[in-house]
């Protein structure tokens, strides 16, 4: 393991969520903690929510907006923000992600006879595996989570015949909930009520079965446990269900622990690795650099933060990252990853925030590194759930809450396409929000070229959004400008004389995000040959949008007109969401904003220990350095992230902020990064493919293969003294493709078979 550039590893079992190693399928999620006395696996299931279906849109909202808008247009504020209260919406029983409790296995070992002890994750295979000696007795355990059999499989094994012996019983938290066992199954059955989210017991109810298979030994069961003696093999399969999509959860368990039990461990295995790696092994990435393979992951990390610059462990997180997101969202996943991928801490849930779907940045950033990173399949559970659930959801909450036609959704969401506004002004008003998930959806057209997709799928669902804005938007007397309102920056306000304020006009994110909407919407009509009439409107009403403006500190300005921050060092830097991801504001096109942007990024950070740093918001300032094509300060700010809100198992942090009180993990930290990291080595907005954008100089060699470009192209890339060496891009078709770096930029034939190639010399010369 020590020689695995992708393994992360350790010399010690996990005490805590936060040193326990992930296992997810896309649907079933695992925490596992390789005690040596005391194993221990933290299960979940994505589609485990407390709540029920709840439209949330309040009677009479759609009569106040008009109020609300009157007042903004008078900048009566205080008046604004007091009639907004009539249109928030009501969440009663929206409900979050619950965890489904654990599985614990008790063994009949001695830990302080341990010795040569060693857990680990492979990336490349997404197989766990704790190993330690006891005697002359070699112990080892094997976890992983088969996608094409919907079981979390574990084989325990020893040396020796005999010497396996071990208890088996769940922990099934807070929540109601029974186990029952029958000599070799094991059951947990419980309900996900979690009453913080909700006023009423609702829920979906949910089955947890395991079956154990021992070689030699015997098994017996007692009040709700398995206890195996004797053994020299065991090999267990977990099944997890609920009632979201299914009526009898328990007999979809039982039906597939049978279905592995009669295929077999080996060949569970066997289809596990074939299918994972279909996936994973698409993309690699190194740099060159000292070679630490043979010091243990949380060692590795202690010298990061103490100091020491490791750039291997910078890939080790990238391809992590990759792992996180194929292992929560796969083509069969039945709802896209929620705010903690496919895994549950038990504390994201029991906080303001809830576990789900949230809309203004978290959802975003899940999925970023998916179009680049070549995992295009990993969308599909997000377009579906955006497809089936968001859009139908957000027509009704457009008509109840706005009077307006196509569909709008907001702030936060859930699996049953919750759309009103959120429950509270001051971070539930962000009518965009839907529009900006939307808006993955063209990404994805743009990536694959599939036009089936795009007319079938993507362009239906962006045009809805666009006619409710088209709708809902309004000329502002005092400024002439199409604005959209009531809406606000999120989640910052602004200061006006005596008060603190979150409802204005048309924030600068908004821009960004119709912007990318109508433009979406336009170029997907010319391409479809439909519907010029409409794409004409949308070009009219752009033109009428406010443009982006400098305020008077010289930053880019995050309202209509110049408010006073009232968090100057606040963690959402949504106005600057024209730099990343939507390309509207580059050091070519706009570089008189250019400074606006970096006067805004410092105006949040300095002095950086003010700052509200989180997984996510750090994510946003690397992503915003690789389009300012600043790869040393992009650099920075990963070192950053390692060094002040990575934890022992590699998850990014939230560290205590809006309203958590301890330490919160958040997928997005680890995807936002792996994201960045693919940009700062190619970007490809503008019809162009550019090359080594953001390489930091510290980066003086390494490569990385099969990312995607926009076109349906993909590049490997390989640096050397910190330059590009060469670069290899790949098409369905030849052609001519425009590739630029360090400020050249040439069209490079692509061969009969699709397949170009740059050197530094090509482009320098």
């Amino acid at each position: 393991m020590q020689n695995n550039k992708k393994a992360i590893w350790y010399e010690k079992a996990a005490n805590r969520w936060f040193e326990a190693l992930p296992v997810g399928n896309g649907r079933l999620g695992g925490m596992v903690y390789g005690g040596i006395a005391q194993e221990r696996i933290d299960l979940t299931e994505s589609t485990c929510y407390s709540g029920k279906v709840e439209e949330g849109n309040k009677d009479t909202a759609s009569t106040f907006v008009p109020k609300v808008r009157e007042a903004l247009c008078k900048r009566d504020f205080h008046k604004a923000e007091e009639l907004s209260n009539k249109v928030t919406g009501i969440r009663d029983n929206y409900g979050t992600h619950l965890p489904m409790g654990s599985l614990n296995i008790a063994f009949d070992v001695s830990e302080k006879d341990a010795s040569k002890y060693k857990r680990s994750l492979d990336l490349d295979k997404a197989i766990t595996q704790a190993t330690f000696n006891m005697g002359d007795v070699h112990y080892k355990r094997e976890i992983f989570a088969s996608n094409p059999d919907q079981v979390i499989a574990i084989k325990l094994s020893s040396s020796k015949e005999k010497k396996l012996g071990f208890v088996i019983s769940y922990d099934g938290e807070q929540r109601p909930h029974q186990v029952i066992s029958d000599g070799i199954d094991i059951m947990l059955t419980g309900r996900a009520i979690e009453e913080r989210h909700t006023k009423e017991n609702c829920g979906v109810s949910y089955s947890v079965c395991t079956r154990v298979l021992i070689q030699d030994g015997s098994m017996t069961n007692s009040d709700g446990v398995l206890i195996v003696t004797n053994a020299t093999q065991a090999i267990l399969y977990i099944a997890m269900h609920t009632t979201f999509n299914h009526n009898d959860a328990n007999k979809l368990c039982m039906e597939q622990i049978t279905a592995a039990q009669k295929k077999g461990y080996s060949k569970i295995l066997d289809e596990h690795i074939r299918d994972y790696s279909k996936l994973f092994s698409r993309v690699d990435f190194d740099i060159a650099c000292e070679n630490r393979l043979n010091i243990p992951t949380d060692k590795r990390l202690e010298k990061v933060k103490n100091g020491v610059e490791d750039h291997g462990l910078t890939a080790l997180m990238f391809h992590y990252a990759r792992y996180l997101l194929i292992s929560s969202s796969r083509e069969n996943s039945p709802l896209p990853a929620h705010l903690q991928g496919v895994w549950n801490d038990n504390v994201a849930c029991n906080i303001g925030w809830t576990c789900d779907m949230h809309l203004d940045i978290n959802t975003q950033m899940n999925y970023w590194p998916a179009q680049t990173t070549n995992l295009s399949e990993c969308t599909k559970p997000l377009f579906d759930w955006i497809e089936n659930t968001l859009v139908p959801s957000g027509r009704q909450t457009a008509k109840k809450s706005y009077a307006c036609k196509g569909w709008v959704a907001h702030t936060v969401s859930n699996p049953w396409g919750y759309t009103a506004p959120g429950a509270a002004t001051y971070w539930g008003f962000h009518p965009t929000g839907g529009a900006w998930i939307a808006t993955h959806m063209w990404e994805h057209y743009l990536y694959s070229k599939d036009m089936d997709f795009l007319r079938d799928h993507a362009y239906p669902v962006l045009k809805a959004a666009a006619e409710f804005f088209m709708d809902y938007m309004f000329v502002d007397p005092m400024t002439g400008y199409l604005v959209t309102g009531p809406s606000h920056s999120p989640e910052n306000q602004f200061i006006i004389d005596d008060g603190k304020f979150t409802i204005g006009l048309m924030p600068t994110c908004d821009i960004a995000i119709l912007i990318a909407l109508f433009d979406a919407c336009i170029e997907g009509a010319k391409i479809l040959g439909m519907d010029q009439t409409f794409a004409r409107t949308l070009e009219e009403a752009k033109s009428k949008f406010p443009p982006y403006q400098v305020g008077k500190y010289g930053q880019l300005q995050e309202w209509l007109e110049d408010y006073e921050e009232a968090l100057p060092h606040h963690r959402h830097t949504s106005h600057l969401l024209g730099v990343y991801p939507f390309g509207q504001i580059t050091p070519e096109k706009t570089p008189d904003l250019i400074q606006a942007v970096r006067t805004s990024i410092q105006r949040r950070t300095i002095p950086e220990e003010n700052w509200e740093d989180t997984g996510w918001a750090r994510s946003m300032l690397i992503a915003y350095f690789t389009r300012l094509w600043d790869g040393d300060m992009a650099y920075h700010h990963i070192l950053a992230m390692q060094r002040l809100i990575t934890e022992t198992n590699l998850f990014v942090i939230d560290p205590p902020s809006a309203g958590a009180e301890v330490d919160v993990y958040e997928l997005d930290g680890n995807t936002g990064l792996c994201a960045c990291i693919a940009e700062m080595f190619l970007q490809s907005y503008d019809g162009e493919i550019h090359l080594l954008p953001a390489i930091p100089k510290v980066w003086e060699e390494g490569y990385i293969t099969g990312l995607c470009a926009v076109g349906g192209y993909e590049v490997d890339i390989y640096v050397k003294h910190n330059q590009l060496n060469r670069a290899i891009i790949r098409g369905e078709v030849p052609g001519m493709v425009t590739v630029k770096y360090k400020g050249h930029k040439k069209e490079v034939q692509l061969n009969h078979k699709g397949v170009g190639e740059v050197s530094f010399a090509t482009l320098d010369g």
